[in-house]
Formats: C-alpha cells, sequence, structure tokens
C-alpha cells in the first residue's frame, strides 16, 4: 500500500466518522500486527490485546520499557500471535497510534481502541477500496505486508524485522522483503564509488 492509497483510507474513514476503525486502521500499519492480534477470532482461536498488554505511557496498565538512549518511558505494545507465547514480542508505538490509544484510554474503553468487530471492520475496508477505486489487491491484511515491507524499505535488518513480525522462521520474513525500484542503483553507485577510489 503506498502512502497516498493510506492517507486515503485514513481520511474515508474519518469521513464515515468511524473513529475506532481509524485507530485500528493506524494500529495495523505501524505494528504489523495480525487482524487476529487485534480483533476477537474464534477461528484463529485468539483474543485481541488487553489494556494489561499497552504501557502504562499509552493509557494502559503495563509497566512501561524505557527507551536506553533517552532513559523516557517508551510507548509499547506486547502482541502474541496464534503461534503461540514464542512469538511473543513487545513493539514501540509510533505518536500518531499512542495517541489513538490515550484517547481511548480516556473514553474508558474496556478494551484498547475500544470495541471493535472484525467483520464490520473487513466490510467497512473493502467499501473504501471500492468506493476509492482504489488497488482491489488491497485487503486488511495488506497492513502487515505494507509495514514489513517499509521496514525493509528504509533499511531495517531482516533479522530485527522477523521479530517485529513474530515470524520463526527467515523465510517467511524475506516473502514481505520488497526491495524499492532505486535499491539496486543504490548498490550500483557503490560500485561506482569503488572504482573511482581505485583509478585515483
Amino acid at each position: 500500500m503506498t502512502a497516498d492509497e493510506e492517507t486515503t483510507v485514513i481520511k474515508t474513514l474519518i469521513n464515515l466518522q468511524l473513529p475506532q476503525y481509524v485507530a485500528a486502521f493506524m494500529f495495523m500499519m505501524d505494528t504489523g500486527c495480525r487482524l487476529a492480534e487485534l480483533f476477537n477470532s474464534t477461528r484463529a482461536n485468539t483474543r485481541p490485546i488487553t489494556w494489561d498488554e499497552v504501557s502504562k505511557s499509552a493509557g494502559g496498565n503495563m509497566g512501561d520499557v524505557y527507551d536506553p538512549s533517552a532513559g523516557l518511558p517508551r510507548a509499547v505494545v506486547k502482541l502474541r500471535s496464534k503461534t503461540g507465547v514464542n512469538s511473543e514480542r513487545v513493539l514501540p508505538l509510533t505518536p500518531r497510534v499512542t495517541e489513538q490509544l490515550l484517547w481511548s484510554s480516556e473514553r474508558g474503553d474496556k478494551t484498547p481502541l475500544g470495541p471493535l468487530r472484525l467483520k464490520t471492520y473487513q466490510t467497512v475496508f473493502k467499501a473504501v477500496i471500492d468506493d476509492q477505486n482504489l488497488d482491489a489487491t488491497i485487503v486488511p491484511y495488506t497492513t502487515r505486508h505494507t509495514c514489513a515491507s517499509r521496514l525493509v524499505q528504509r533499511g531495517a535488518p531482516l533479522a530485527n524485522i522477523m521479530k517485529w513480525m513474530g515470524h520463526s522462521k527467515i523465510e517467511q520474513t524475506l516473502q514481505y522483503a520488497k526491495l524499492r525500484h532505486t535499491d539496486l542503483m543504490d548498490i550500483g553507485s557503490l560500485l561506482s564509488l569503488e572504482n573511482q577510489l581505485q583509478i585515483q
């Protein structure tokens, strides 16, 4: 999903006055979580996150994690995939997701981001994609793919992305690793630089 497509989805959800689903979309874009980690899913036999898995600095009950470089509390969430405890991971939250969680906490929502229904989200998401004439291949799971791809494109090491996404094998992470169209040019320029140094 491109940045323009992301903006279009957010603006459309805002116009539809669906703030909880705006927040859910942002959460999934910025954490790369699976749908079943945010929404209750009887089919996947999972439960959504609770306030006990959100740090205090984001409105939750979980103890804060401190940023080692700044020594300040960092807003985080603990996610668990359907594969069990081995895929448990604690992820830092972006400012926009932290803001959404704080608002949810202030509203007194029983669960982070408020009452969310998977079926409603899927239906609304498809309607937004259709209404805005966006690429028909964009589905709710695309947010996870986009998060992983952006991490790759921005230079995060694949081993770290593997942990971020909760993958058990690096092969799973490699499926998300999409090169920017300029990556090969960047590599080519490295070779040019080396050749220039040898000539001098």
